[in-house]
């Protein structure tokens, strides 16, 4: 399965050695067995159109729709091919959300949806004695 750290690599080390403004390119990177990774498009120094993942065995894992870095949309799918996650972050209103998603079961019945919201960080204050 990929990694997400690795995929987050990639995806930075792409977009920096392929970042002539405005001319639009597509990355693909491959697994050691030849089978397609992820699939990047570029537009300058963004991520701009759809990127893909794919499972080690050839199945796509995921599909992202990104305008000008910006993520809009995510699908996540299982190895059957059917729609597993559908992440509109077009959905997140107000500055303590990342999006709404819907889950869904293999067979493709709606399960759960909800908004997710960012993590809220721990504060590093010290008690004074």
């Amino acid at each position: 399965m990929i990694n997400k750290r690795s995929l987050s690599v990639f995806l930075l080390v792409a977009a920096l050695c392929f970042s002539v403004p405005g001319l639009a390119k597509v990355i693909k990177e491959y697994y050691p067995n030849g089978n397609l990774m992820a699939e990047i498009e570029l537009k300058g120094w963004k991520l701009h159109g759809i990127s893909k993942a794919y499972y080690e065995t050839g199945e796509l894992m995921e599909e992202t729709k990104y305008e000008k870095s910006k993520p809009l949309q995510k699908k996540v799918y299982y190895k059957s091919g059917k729609l597993k996650e559908l992440w509109d972050y077009t959905k997140a209103v107000n500055p303590d959300e990342i999006a709404g998603v819907q889950y869904f079961d293999e067979s493709g019945k709606l399960i759960e949806e909800k908004i997710v919201k960012k993590k809220k960080r721990k504060s590093k204050r010290t008690k004074k004695k």
